[in-house]
């Protein structure tokens, strides 16, 4: 790691963001470029601050931010960039990647270029759009990730990440919270969802029968030396089927995961074992007085996950869930509105139904920089009491094949083949088929 010239001076704070925006740019061309800082009305020695690269191999810098930073395939690297206190107290990176995606639908075409979602499989064929050229940049990532006190008890971090996936391309919010002693305050991945045991894919979903859930949540995780735990509050977002006589109502109650989890091995290889607990309020009213009251319907959830590693070749990843009104916790499941339906012996209550779903996934790392992976998933929902149409959701299937390169530390490729098949509750079914390949810049 090797510091830069630095010259100071006073400015505003909008001075200072943009020469932290502009040196995040100028760094990588040359070391021995003079650098500017430009830090609001220094005091004293302590409050100035020193500009880094991360780039060169300095795995220490790497690791404090990596603790307290997501772990999914698909969010963003250490970032390159960092400014660093005087002291080393705080620490503030700044990155992302720019992600490029081609892809080619056919026998059976998904209108996203970002999510290949098996339930948005139209039933039957739409005719003439059995196949669908596709471009994309949405999934480019920005972030911001602030560190304090970095190896005391006080540590402390903020986290904002951001893409463009949002309606017509707009910033969308990925990531926004703030660590402290095992603490997690604001928005995040739910912890009933299990982010290192999900296998590499271009596709920015992943396995159909993933639980992957984002959420507002007050969360406490502790780890050991081979053990770990976690439990959270987080806010319900319940996603039923009503009819005329039940409806929406506010929640009261926030939906409640914990996990315990075992490690072992030189090779990342974990078990966890998570639970989720539920309570989904809803508006029923009386068929013969129309006289209504709110009600509120338990759901639970079980979950197996992790990953086990064979040396440096290959690592098996692994999840299983079952459970009862969970169903949009499921990737597939989320929109579908199966967490509660009408129950067909009295049509003012709602049931929850039976759902379970999971994948397994192996990677071959065929050299340092190039390695593959297959995932095969599936979801379903078992109908029990429930009233509802032939046409909705009873199920899907899900298959990934693909080869990624990483051609520099910043800079990987990739080509992924995948399949899915949508399922509805009369039997009814279509599939559709997907070659993309990927280009991926991290900053």
């Amino acid at each position: 790691m090797k510091k830069k010239k630095i010259t100071w001076c006073n400015s505003r704070v909008l001075g200072a963001i943009a020469a932290i925006l502009f040196l995040s740019a100028s760094l990588e061309h040359s070391q021995a470029q003079s650098v500017t800082i430009i830090n609001k009305m220094p005091t004293s020695e302590e409050d100035l601050m020193a500009v880094y690269s991360t780039g060169g191999g300095d795995t220490s810098m790497s690791i404090i931010f990596l603790e307290s930073s997501p772990q999914h395939f698909n969010s963003p690297d250490m970032p390159r960039f960092t400014i660093v206190g005087k002291q080393q107290q705080y620490y503030l990176g700044i990155g992302g990647y720019v992600k490029a995606t081609i892809g080619m639908d056919f026998d059976g075409a998904l209108n996203s270029p970002v999510y290949f979602t098996p339930a948005n499989i139209s039933i039957p064929d739409i005719p003439g759009n059995d196949a669908k050229l596709q471009y994309s940049v949405a999934t480019t990532n920005l972030f911001m990730h602030f560190v304090g006190m970095p190896g005391s008890d006080d540590r402390f971090s903020a986290y904002v990440n951001a893409n463009f996936t949002g309606m017509n391309n707009s910033p969308k919010l990925q990531y926004a919270y703030v660590m402290y002693r095992g603490f997690t305050a604001g928005y995040s991945t739910s912890l009933f969802t299990d982010v290192n045991a999900a296998p590499p894919t271009i596709d920015q979903e992943g396995p159909n029968g993933m639980t992957f859930v984002r959420t507002y949540m007050l969360s406490y995780k502790k780890n050991w030396d081979n053990i770990g735990i976690g439990i959270s509050a987080e806010m319900p977002n319940p996603d039923p089927t009503y009819n005329n006589f039940t409806h929406s109502v506010y929640q009261r109650i926030p939906d409640i995961p914990a996990y315990v989890q075992f490690m072992w091995g030189d090779y990342g290889s974990r078990v966890r074992l998570s639970g989720l607990l539920r309570n989904m309020t809803y508006r029923q009213y009386d068929i013969e007085s129309f006289e209504a009251d709110n009600k509120t319907q338990m759901g639970y959830g079980m979950q197996l996950s992790g990953n086990i590693g064979f040396g440096n070749i290959i690592t098996f990843y692994y999840q299983g869930t079952y459970g009862n009104g969970i169903t949009s916790y499921f990737q597939d499941g989320s929109g579908q509105n199966l967490d509660m339906f009408p129950n067909q012996k009295a049509l003012n209550e709602l049931v929850t139904p039976e759902s379970w779903g999971g994948y397994v996934g192996l990677q071959f790392n065929i050299t340092e920089r190039v390695f593959a992976s297959a995932t095969y998933s599936q979801v379903r929902v078992l109908s029990k009491d429930g009233f509802y149409e032939p046409d909705y959701y009873k199920g899907s299937q899900y298959l990934a094949v693909n080869m990624f390169c990483r051609v520099k530390s910043n800079m990987m490729f990739g080509i992924e083949y995948l399949w899915g098949k949508r399922q509805n509750m009369d039997d009814a079914s279509n599939t559709a088929n997907r070659i993309q390949t990927v280009a991926r810049f991290n900053f």
